[in-house]
């Protein structure tokens, strides 16, 4: 099996995580790829009659990762670091760590190999994850099915397969002009005009 810390780490990001200050080592590049794939399935929705409002959408061409996004995927971050080094503390996981190793380990995955992007598509059930090959010269498969089954109990407030959690809904609401929140409040202040117009309506009738 390789070593996980095979390559050298980005020690500037490995000293912010060891000192428990939020940090984004995920690129705004791939967060923006996976934006982009939340913004084509939106749209799809809308041209195939699902109730999304095309107008509300931004065109893809348009998009960017929001402060939102960012605080939601540096959260997500930190505890995904959590949820390593819990696991691989674990004798019957990981035999012969001590605490300092099982820290080194758990950002060396993050920093050196993916981690916050397999682990996301893992959690949300996607075509690639930790269990694709990637990690498998440093796990084997036994211990990648127990840690996969680790991270999605540990992680499920940020991701799961049906496409919720504060990660997926964070992607979901920087697609569109108005967050759901917004259009939520648009819609009972539409509803409670409507009301009132009926009501006035009523009245003078």
């Amino acid at each position: 099996m390789g070593s996980l810390t095979s390559r050298t780490p980005n020690t500037v990001r490995l000293s912010a995580f060891k000192k428990g200050k939020p940090t984004m080592y995920m690129s705004e590049s791939t967060l923006l790829w996976l934006l982009e794939g939340i913004s084509e399935r939106n749209f799809h929705y809308a041209d195939t009659g699902e109730d999304i409002d095309p107008t509300t959408l931004i065109p893809k061409g348009d998009l960017e990762v929001t402060a939102t996004l960012k605080e939601t995927w540096e959260s997500y971050e930190n505890v995904l670091r959590i949820a390593l080094i819990e696991w691989l503390i674990v004798p019957e996981n990981f035999s012969g760590l001590s605490a300092d190793s099982a820290e080194s380990m758990a950002d060396a995955l993050i920093v050196n190999h993916d981690a916050p992007y397999a682990v996301f598509m893992t959690l949300n059930g996607e075509g690639v994850g930790i269990w694709d090959g990637r990690w498998g010269e440093m796990l084997t498969d036994a211990q990648i099915e127990s840690l996969s089954k680790h991270l999605k109990g540990r992680l499920h407030d940020f991701a799961d397969g049906c496409g919720s959690g504060s990660d997926n809904e964070a992607l979901d609401e920087a697609t569109y002009k108005r967050t759901p929140v917004q259009r939520c409040q648009d819609e009972l202040i539409a509803a409670e005009r409507e009301r009132l117009d009926a009501e006035i309506w009523r009245k003078h009738n």
